[in-house]
């Protein structure tokens, strides 16, 4: 029996077949840069000042200003003007304060008191004594029944101030009680009553000086066991 040669003949041998790589896009989208091969690389570090560098304005758009050290002096006129306002002002609080306080100024510096004693004469103000009850003290005081005349009390009572300056005289106030303390007649005396001719109103009570008084009280109609003395500025 004759041989037969083979169909399938003598095949090549077979190579592996891999698959070929995925193109890949270059990092930054389709900004980024394509690098040409043979083309210099630029570094990172350049790439970053290049985008952070600011743009340079043109030499047009610059505008020189004139700098200057000090302040323009200001005009003679304006300062002379500025002086004297400041100083008209600082009299001006100077005098109101002067008004305001006269009272106490003449009390404290009787020296001055005649320059304001004048200057209220063209103002039309006064000067007055200061008012403090309690530099006025009452040191003795008593109430007796007249014995030339039926019903007249006699009262009589010492002032004395305290103060280192002149005090205006006070108003002085008297009431009588009943048997049962509860007050029957209350009479207030004003300075021109009890101080009498002798007394400066103007300048009041004198410093450490001592004032007797002396009234006659008619208390015909009423039965007295008792009273209350009391100083008073209304």
């Amino acid at each position: 029996m004759a041989h037969r040669p083979s169909r399938c003949g003598t095949r090549p041998p077979l190579e592996p077949e891999y698959p070929e790589p995925a193109s890949v896009p270059p990092a930054g989208g389709d900004d980024a840069e394509t690098i040409t091969p043979g083309a210099p690389a630029r570094t990172a570090a350049s790439a970053v000042d290049t985008a952070k560098a600011p743009p340079q304005p043109d030499d047009e758009d610059v505008v020189p200003y004139g700098w200057q050290d000090e302040p323009p002096p200001r005009r003679r006129s304006v300062r002379w003007g500025l002086g004297i306002a400041s100083l008209l002002l600082v009299v001006l609080f100077a005098g109101q304060a002067v008004f305001q306080f006269r009272h106490v100024i003449a009390a404290n510096f009787p020296q001055w008191r005649p320059n304001l004693v004048d200057a209220c004469g063209v103002l039309g103000c006064a000067v007055e004594p200061l008012r403090s009850r309690d530099e006025i003290t009452i040191e003795s005081h008593d109430l007796q029944a007249d014995p030339a005349h039926q019903g007249l009390l006699i009262l009589q009572i010492t002032l004395r101030n305290r103060a280192r300056h002149a005090v205006a005289f006070p108003y002085l106030e008297l009431e009588i009680l009943d048997l049962g303390g509860q007050p029957q007649v209350r009479r207030a005396f004003a300075p021109m009553e009890y101080a009498g001719g002798a007394a400066d109103f103007t300048r009041g009570m004198p410093s450490g000086a001592e004032w007797n008084v002396k009234l006659f009280i008619d208390a015909s109609s009423v039965s007295a066991r008792g009273y209350n003395l009391d100083l008073f500025y209304p």
